[in-house]
């Protein structure tokens, strides 16, 4: 087609769009050896970022942004990435994009809202629900996924059950547990809910009680 008939008139681009095609970001049977193959294994949005890099990699302004970009690209495309790491990079990757190109990509802010969703999934499955509330929130910013305020919800949902272990906690002395359980619980909540409330006074009491100690 048209673009693949552009990249073949340049060796050197050609040459490293089947060098990127053939890196480990990429799943495929057999190596690629045709700019066509390259180009269906790469796909249409990676195509896009990739041939911004690639264009704009000698524009000394945006050399930075360029890289933003690409690294949120591998990272999204990495078997196994930490999805907060994945996160992270395309929150900056969206924000460099649209210093490159003056406006905000829809698909990145679909991804970022995929990426931080799946950091809120991890966090709320390793129990650290107040950081997955936070990732839950940022997710909403841009996506519409009922799924991502339904996370949110459950999180708030745990602020009862961890004040309840915060204090058994306090009570057998384990000053240190009692102190990142409430202070889990005062994020989960609004600074004037109740339970906010007393979560803060427990945390202070256990760290005062932990220094003590020490």
């Amino acid at each position: 087609d048209a673009i693949e008939k552009i990249i073949q008139t340049d060796v050197a681009f050609a040459y490293k769009l089947l060098k990127y095609a053939n890196s480990a970001l990429f799943t495929r049977s057999r190596p690629v050896r045709s700019i066509n193959e390259g180009l269906a294994v790469i796909g249409e949005n990676n195509l896009r970022f990739w041939m911004l890099m690639a264009a704009m990699a000698k524009a000394a302004g945006y050399a930075a942004d360029v890289k933003k970009v690409g690294d949120a690209v591998a990272a999204g495309s990495t078997p196994g990435a930490p999805a907060g790491k994945v996160a992270k990079e395309f929150q900056q990757a969206y924000d460099a994009d649209a210093r490159i190109n003056g406006a905000h990509s829809s698909w990145l802010a679909g991804k970022v809202g995929d990426a931080h969703l799946a950091a809120a999934k991890d966090a709320f499955g390793e129990k650290k629900y107040a950081e997955a509330m936070e990732a839950a929130q940022e997710a909403q910013n841009f996506t519409e996924k009922p799924e991502a305020a339904k996370l949110e919800e459950q999180c708030r949902q745990q602020a009862g059950p961890l004040l309840a272990q915060a204090k058994a906690a306090f009570d057998k002395k384990n000053f240190g547990e009692a102190r990142d359980l409430a202070k889990q619980v005062a994020r989960l909540l609004p600074s004037s809910d109740p339970r906010a409330v007393e979560a803060q006074g427990i945390a202070k009491k256990a760290n005062d009680a932990q220094n003590a100690d020490n």
